[in-house]
């Protein structure tokens, strides 16, 4: 069993992974993602490691294990904090649902990368001595910066379809090009994107919009016809113009900061009605509050522009609207893309931060309480004098007192 180290890194429990297996006897490789980003100098998120080991091998060589996949060879490995994916080496076949085989049959590492998607994802690392195994040549593929698929693509994509968003979502958060033959299977194939469930295409959508690149993934869905395919009703390409362009090289491209997924999808739904970015999130089964807080986003940053002058309370409401944030970015992402904003969006882009959120929400002196205890009966008057001494609150550069706070609100509720 592997022991566990109170300070053990990520990466310091997927070498005890390897090495575990190995000491019972087993091969194990990290596979993916994991050593891509290796030799591209970043830092893996998380370690995926193959192996000659079956499941239930597997399990046996660890005292925290998840059966995520047994049927396709995938289990779960927790060491402290962290949890690695452990997967067999295999083959697969009678594909279904455009997404999972039907058949899954133990193989040998080798034929385990010819599965894989492309050619950069197909590489494989020993961390206990330091060596690489590439079969497919997904070193060379990092090098001339490429997304090429792992033999024929057409095979590639119609085992899996999700690939085919994948393909640029790769492309655009590494500023990679797509190859020639890859990319002419992706555009034939775009359309039977269809067949994967909405689940996987949202979510593979919202990593786009919020990695790095985002111009680029969604210029490279209008292009392909992928964006066609997902939802016809929406203007990809000019979406695709709402978002920066990268400015950087690609080592500081990749090191941003994630945009908002609220952000990202307001801006991608900007130019919708409520009623069409309601429908958009029911088809794609978007959680409601993202939905939400999308659709706020999109209604502030359309009615900035008919506040002709904005008071304080007007300004402060605004940036405590639930899609405040996501406005803000939105705001900040048109004014990079270079596009024309109203003189609003500045302004309200001047105020996040200025006031706390006392300051946005701030206690009023008076309350329903000490209406009805003045002997003033409940009612819509009741309603009107309290958001009108908000507002006096709101604009007051000073503390309101008791006595100013009646003479607000006892005109509306004596008329």
């Amino acid at each position: 069993m592997s022991e566990i180290q109170p300070t053990m890194t990520l990466r310091d429990g997927a070498v005890s992974v390897v090495q575990t297996l190995v000491d019972a006897g087993y091969r194990a490789l990290w596979a993916g993602g994991c050593v891509r980003d290796q030799l591209l100098g970043r830092v893996p998120k998380d370690y995926d490691v193959a192996t000659n080991a079956t499941p239930d091998q597997v399990m046996a060589c660890f005292e925290r294990t998840i059966p995520v996949g047994v049927q396709f060879g995938v289990v779960r490995v927790l060491l402290g904090d962290h949890e690695y994916e452990i997967a067999t080496f295999r083959v697969e076949g009678g594909y279904q649902d455009g997404r999972r085989p039907t058949t899954v049959r133990w193989a040998g590492a080798r034929d385990d990368v010819m599965r894989r998607d492309f050619t950069i994802n197909g590489l494989l690392f020993d961390p206990l001595d330091d060596s690489l195994h590439d079969f497919v040549g997904g070193q060379q593929d990092l090098k001339l910066r490429v997304i090429r698929a792992i033999g024929n693509p057409v095979d590639r994509f119609t085992e899996d379809k999700l690939r085919l968003l994948r393909a640029a979502r790769f492309a655009a958060r590494m500023d990679f090009e797509i190859e020639r033959e890859t990319w002419r299977a992706l555009c034939h194939q775009a359309s039977e994107i269809s067949e994967v469930s909405v689940e996987r295409i949202a979510d593979e959508l919202l990593r786009i919009l919020t990695e790095a690149g985002s111009r680029r993934g969604l210029m490279l869905l209008a292009e392909s016809g992928l964006g066609q395919a997902i939802a016809p009703e929406l203007d990809w390409e000019q979406a695709a113009n709402r978002f920066p362009a990268p400015s950087e090289g690609t080592g500081a491209q990749l090191a941003r900061v994630k945009r908002d997924r609220a952000a990202g999808l307001a801006n991608l739904l900007l130019h919708c009605d409520a009623r069409s970015i309601d429908a958009f999130g029911k088809r794609m089964k978007l959680p409601r509050a993202l939905v939400a807080t999308c659709l706020d986003a999109v209604e502030l940053l359309r009615e900035l522009p008919a506040i002709s002058s904005p008071s304080l309370a007007d300004r402060k409401r605004a940036r405590r609207r639930r899609g405040a944030a996501a406005a803000h970015a939105v705001s900040l992402d048109n004014r990079q893309a270079g596009a024309a904003e109203p003189s609003a969006w500045a302004a309200f882009r001047a105020d996040a931060g200025r006031w706390d959120e006392a300051e946005l929400t701030p206690a009023l002196p008076l309350s329903g309480r000490e209406l009805r205890a003045a002997g003033f009966q409940p009612g819509p008057a009741f309603k009107v004098a309290l958001e009108a001494l908000e507002t006096y609150v709101l604009n007051a550069e000073e503390p309101v007192t008791a006595d100013a706070a009646w003479a607000v609100v006892k005109p509306l509720l004596d008329a």
